[in-house]
């Protein structure tokens, strides 16, 4: 979401921001990027940080950039979640780390992931990356640091299922809410799916019951409906012609995924 309210504020990426004491102030454990405190560097810069590192101080500094506040920040993706529908989020705070007051649901996530690729394709751009190097004008000078993904997919530990392509892609984890995966992804006939994985207690989990449903969604259109699986309400009712599959799972996580609506 905080990627997505950047998106529909039209903030300059061009803009300089320089990283304050705040934000980093994120609690024992959190995922930072190689940012230190007087650092300048771009929104876009920050908005690519977040997409692809899952970094929580340019999640923090996005905020206060765009928002003028954090505080304000966070009343505008909760104004957008209920644009959006979505009736079992609230936000707290713009990186995601827990609080027992922030939360969402799977269906959430995807009516948040489909407004992000269908309205936005520098969302598409910034979130199917790699890796992505960041420019930095720091006290000594300037810099560069290279940042991998936090997908393992795109970074190559795990191995897509074959003919599945990866449109954008969100991971999240926190001790509380598991490994989490969220991908736009375009199957061998060329249809896009957005699928979640969410609550898996390890990353082989997290993978192997993503493929497991990748596989699902990867079948001929005209056949889906007597061959992909099993039909998922909670996605079910994001429309009546939105196909929907999940993959059974032994660890209680949630497995589900449904083609891109309009």
């Amino acid at each position: 979401m905080t990627a997505l309210v950047t998106l529909e504020s039209k903030a300059d990426l061009s803009k300089q921001v320089t990283m304050t004491d705040a934000d980093f102030q994120l609690g024992e454990d959190a995922q930072s990027s190689q940012l230190e405190v007087g650092d300048q560097v771009t929104l876009g810069d920050l908005l690519n940080l977040l997409l692809v590192y899952s970094a929580n101080d340019a999640a923090m500094a996005i905020a206060r950039t765009v928002g003028g506040s954090v505080d304000t920040f966070v009343q505008m993706m909760n104004t957008e979640a209920k644009k959006l529908g979505m009736t079992g989020t609230n936000f707290v705070n713009p990186s995601g780390l827990h609080d027992d007051k922030h939360y969402t649901t799977p269906y959430d996530i995807y009516l948040m992931l489909n407004r992000a690729y269908q309205d936005y394709p520098d969302f598409s751009k910034i979130a199917s990356q790699s890796q992505y190097q960041t420019s930095v004008t720091g006290t000594e000078g300037q810099s560069t640091f290279l940042s991998t993904t936090t997908d393992e997919y795109l970074d190559g530990t795990y191995s897509l299922p074959s003919n599945v392509q990866i449109l954008a892609s969100k991971t999240g984890t926190t001790d509380e809410a598991g490994s989490c995966l969220a991908l736009v992804v375009q199957n061998g006939y060329g249809v896009p799916f957005i699928a979640i994985v969410t609550g898996a207690d390890t990353k082989d989990t997290l993978y192997g019951d993503m493929s497991k449903l990748l596989r699902l969604t990867n079948t001929d259109p005209d056949a889906a409906s007597s061959s992909t699986g099993t039909t998922s309400s909670s996605t079910d009712a994001a429309s009546s012609s939105t196909e929907s599959v999940s993959a059974s799972s032994q660890t209680g996580e949630s497995v589900t995924a449904s083609s891109v609506s309009g």
